[in-house]
C-alpha cells in the first residue's frame, strides 16, 4: 500500500506544480499579446512593457523566465516587428536580481501616474524569491524606476540572436 500512496502523492505534487506555473502565466496583464504563448516548467521573472502614445514612442513588450527565455513582441516604433524568442544567461539573471535590490524594486509605488493621456507608460513587473511586485509608471517616476527600465532595454538589447516567431 506505501508505494501506491507515494505514487499518489507525486502525481498529485506534479499536478499541483503544472497547475501553479499555468496560473504565473495568466496573473500578469490579461491584455498582453505575450500571455498567449505556451509558458511551461518556467516562470516569470521579468515582464517589461512599454506602451504607446501620441507619436513615436517605441512600443513593445517582453517577458525574460527564470531560466533565461526571453520573449519579445514588439508593436511600433521599434526595430523588430513581432514576435521573437530569444535568451539570455544566467549570470545575466543574476545581474538583474542584483540590480532589482539595489534599486529596491519592491520598495517603489505600484503607480506613478498623472492625469495625462499622451505619455507613454513603462509597467515592469517582477516575480524574485516568492515575491511579486507591478510598477506602472508614467509621470514623476523615480529616477532608480528609469535607471532600472532603462537597464532591462540594454539587456534586451545585448541578445544577439533572436528567433523568429
Amino acid at each position: 500500500m506505501s508505494n501506491i500512496n507515494f505514487i499518489l502523492v507525486f502525481f498529485l505534487m506534479l499536478f499541483n506544480i503544472h497547475c501553479n506555473i499555468k496560473s504565473l502565466s495568466s496573473e500578469f496583464d490579461s491584455s498582453s499579446n505575450l500571455n498567449n504563448i505556451e509558458i511551461e516548467e518556467r516562470y516569470t521573472f521579468v515582464k517589461m512593457k512599454r506602451t504607446p502614445c501620441f507619436g513615436k514612442c517605441p512600443y513593445y513588450e517582453f517577458i525574460i523566465f527564470s531560466n533565461g527565455d526571453v520573449l519579445y513582441e514588439g508593436f511600433n516604433f521599434v526595430e523588430k516587428i513581432g514576435k521573437f524568442k530569444g535568451k539570455v544567461n544566467i549570470k545575466k539573471i543574476a545581474f538583474i536580481k542584483k540590480k532589482l535590490k539595489e534599486v529596491e524594486f519592491f520598495k517603489f509605488d505600484s503607480v506613478y501616474d498623472a492625469g495625462v493621456s499622451d505619455l507613454p507608460s513603462t509597467i515592469i513587473e517582477v516575480n524574485v524569491d516568492n515575491k511579486k511586485h507591478r510598477v506602472k509608471g508614467r509621470y514623476r517616476m523615480p529616477q532608480k524606476f528609469k535607471n532600472f527600465s532603462k537597464f532591462m532595454d540594454e539587456i534586451i538589447n545585448d541578445i544577439q540572436t533572436w528567433e523568429k516567431l
